[in-house]
């Protein structure tokens, strides 16, 4: 890290299409970065600075020329109050309850012998790894795509056997779930099972895909007109089996305890985005470097974590 300061060209290590960024605050423990990617959009993020790498020097980016971006001390960006002339600091967040290797000990609490332990590997892990074994026996490369067009109810009904784990459940059963059934195999599934598999087949998360799949899943049939499919856990709860690698399953109140308790502002929003899940995503892959020398894999244990800490009390 000691090659990065302010004005440096870095990348995001988990998230590269965001693009090339430029440092505008290199602090303690987090930097304010500046993104453009390859269309020209714009965007700083606030991030711990181990999500960030440094660009190969001696390049050049002019689409950077003229852009300032003022933060305060602790990286924050102050912006512009639209008609006063006057800025606004954004709200800080509160100090963290924990630090991550406390958060680790409370998960130890609940599992003496970690992710590798049996009551971990029964409770929180095998039957989700079952289920994502589940979802490449059904559909191979390039079946769901071949599904969707030519017998969407079928895709649908499959990946309902995907979605109804048998030893505990990732959907509310008196909402999410049976929602998800009747719009998989009553309704017209085609366009969102076309942007789930473009998803699940992609080697990384990108920001149009993603926005597709959001699109899809909200204009799906429901089952009552005052009801709404579109939320984070039907979202993300078939990436995330299919690729546990890459997609994490957000369950808001306990993705939003556990971050907070770890003092991680997610910038939450309750109707999902590309916005708020890279940087959950972004949250995930920093979980999984801390965890993964203790046994974790994937995302799947990074779900697991979050919702034990969530859980935790001292």
């Amino acid at each position: 890290m000691s090659e990065i300061t302010v004005g440096s060209f870095v990348a995001h290590r988990n998230l590269p299409n965001l693009g090339v960024g430029k440092v505008f605050c290199f602090g303690h423990t987090y930097a304010c970065i500046g993104f453009i990617d390859d269309a020209g959009t714009r965007r700083v993020m606030r991030l711990v600075k181990s999500f960030v790498a440094p660009r190969p020097a001696g390049m050049t980016y002019p689409q950077f020329d003229g852009w300032k971006v003022e933060t305060t001390p602790d990286c924050y960006q102050v912006v512009a109050v639209s008609g006063t002339g006057k800025s606004k600091t954004p709200k800080k967040t509160t100090p963290p309850e924990l630090t991550i290797d406390q958060a680790y000990e409370r998960f130890l609490a609940q599992y003496p012998d970690g992710f590798a332990g049996e009551p971990y590997q029964r409770a929180e892990r095998a039957w989700k790894v079952q289920q994502g074994a589940l979802w490449h026996e059904l559909f191979p490369q390039g079946i769901l795509r071949t599904l969707a067009t030519t017998d969407p109810l079928e895709a649908g009904a499959a990946v309902m056997k995907v979605l109804q784990t048998p030893e505990a459940t990732l959907l509310a059963t008196r909402g999410e779930l049976p929602m998800m059934t009747w719009a998989l195999t009553k309704g017209t599934p085609t366009a969102f099972l076309l942007a789930l598999a473009d998803v699940v087949d992609s080697p990384e998360p990108k920001a149009e895909q993603f926005a597709a799949l959001v699109d899809a899943i909200e204009a799906m049939p429901v089952l009552k007109p005052d009801t709404k499919l579109l939320a984070w856990p039907t979202l993300t709860v078939l990436p995330f089996l299919a690729r546990p690698d890459q997609y994490l399953f957000v369950k808001p109140q306990a993705t939003k305890d556990a971050a907070r308790k770890l003092g991680v502002d997610l910038q939450y929003d309750s109707r999902p985005s590309w916005d708020t899940y890279q940087r959950m995503l972004a949250w995930g892959h920093d979980l999984l470097r801390f965890l993964g020398p203790h046994g974790a894999k994937d995302m799947i244990d990074v779900q697991s974590f979050i919702l034990t800490v969530a859980k935790s009390t001292a």
